[in-house]
């Protein structure tokens, strides 16, 4: 999962590529909104991939982000209690337990295909789900494995 804040025009990003244990591609979702900030952004992206997975019936996996201020203040959840997203990091750490969910950060050499995916959400504008992998994709799959 990852997330994309772009300042100018005050957009939120989301992209989001399911994968298997040996990296292959099963499904992916890109998710577009106006307002917030960049932490925002990352967290929504930790919500949306966990709420998107569990509902394709994926009850257990490893949630991967390159954000580590969002990684971090989701592992640490009990000392949020007056940041600005507080709620939402409850919500997510609450899923993440009830759901035996790992979240582990990652360097973002290793997170193209999510980056891609919520650039491409950006260039469409638009929320979707996809069947199949968008042109371009593939050899980021390919990277990202290498990359382990």
């Amino acid at each position: 999962m990852d997330g994309s804040f772009f300042k100018d025009s005050f957009r939120l990003c989301v992209g989001g590529v399911l994968c298997d244990h040996d990296g292959n591609w099963i499904a992916e979702f890109t998710h577009f909104a106006n307002g917030g900030d960049a932490l925002l952004t990352e967290l929504r992206a930790i919500q949306l991939g966990i709420a998107s997975y569990y509902d394709l019936g994926y009850t257990y996996f490893i949630y991967e982000s390159d954000c580590l201020e969002a990684t971090n203040l989701i592992l640490n959840v009990t000392n949020v209690s007056l940041h600005v997203y507080a709620s939402m990091l409850l919500e997510i750490s609450d899923a993440l337990h009830k759901r035996a969910i790992n979240l582990v950060h990652i360097s973002k050499e290793q997170n193209m295909c999510v980056d891609f995916m919520a650039n491409k959400g950006a260039y469409f504008a638009s929320s979707a789900h996809w069947d199949r992998p968008p042109d371009g994709l593939e050899s980021l799959l390919l990277r990202d494995n290498l990359a382990l």
